[in-house]
């Protein structure tokens, strides 16, 4: 197999009539097949999530550090309005 190539395994899903309706005449209107569409459709939604995900990460981590911050901001102010500044 080449770098370029991919692997695939094949799977079963089941689907709401009007969902695969839609998906079949969009999948059309983009000029690509049934399967391209749904595998298209399901990288996005990974990528969406993984987005989210990363996104909760961060704001936990400025949670954790934003009282750390504002004590450390705290201090500057009380240096630069001190007697020897």
């Amino acid at each position: 197999m080449t770098a370029m190539a991919k692997s695939y395994e094949a799977i079963s899903l089941k689907l709401p009539e009007e969902l695969l309706r839609e998906s079949d005449r969009l999948a059309e209107a983009m000029n690509t097949s049934r399967a391209a569409y749904i595998r298209s459709a399901i990288e996005e939604q990974n990528r969406r999530l993984i987005r989210q995900a990363r996104r909760a990460r961060m704001q936990n981590a400025s949670k954790k550090v934003r009282g750390e911050s504002m004590k450390v901001n705290e201090e500057f102010a009380a240096i630069e309005s001190g007697p020897d500044a």
